[in-house]
């Protein structure tokens, strides 16, 4: 849920395995610190660099640069989710000097100030992005999900349907 973040961390995961998995790169998690993200975390493959859950935007910045130069980055992702809007927020992360990719599920335009962006919402529309300088993934083609999902199989029901409750 929003309130935790757990769907920004499950897709984290997916991706660092991915990239451990497919291209041999190890991956660092830079992860803030609550009972639910520790539970998720507790058979993660992938290095964790633990925050505080409550430290400040200027110390996650430090400590975003702080382990960018520890591990000598190529690459740096941002999940998050209001940081990657913040003006501030990005230009610090751009000082850096390492190819910077936002990752967002909004449905409402979003302009941010990384190298990429990726939005898998069906929602976005492309024609939003056409003056600025970042690359943009738009669309429901990007969407990062687990690959277990694309061999899902529907079931037929063996007998007739009289009735459908959908709720969404």
């Amino acid at each position: 849920g929003k309130q935790i973040g757990m769907g920004h961390l499950s897709r984290a995961v997916l991706i660092s395995d991915y990239m451990l998995n497919k291209y041999g790169i190890e991956t660092v998690l830079l992860v803030k610190s609550s009972s639910y993200s520790e539970s998720f975390l507790v058979n993660c493959s992938s290095r964790i660099e633990w925050m505080q859950n409550d430290i400040s935007t200027d110390e996650e910045l430090r400590a975003i640069t702080a382990s960018v130069k520890r591990y000598n980055c190529c690459l740096f992702i941002l999940d998050v989710l209001k940081n990657d809007i913040d003006q501030t927020f990005t230009n610090e992360v751009n000082k850096n000097n390492v190819p910077f990719v936002a990752i967002t599920d909004d449905s409402g335009k979003r302009a941010i100030n990384a190298d990429v962006i990726i939005n898998g919402n069906p929602l976005q529309d492309a024609s939003w992005y056409c003056q600025e300088s970042a690359n943009y993934c738009i669309g429901p083609q990007f969407f990062i999900m687990d690959e277990r999902y694309e061999n899902i199989n529907s079931i037929m029901p063996s007998e007739g349907v009289d009735n459908i409750l959908l709720s969404v």
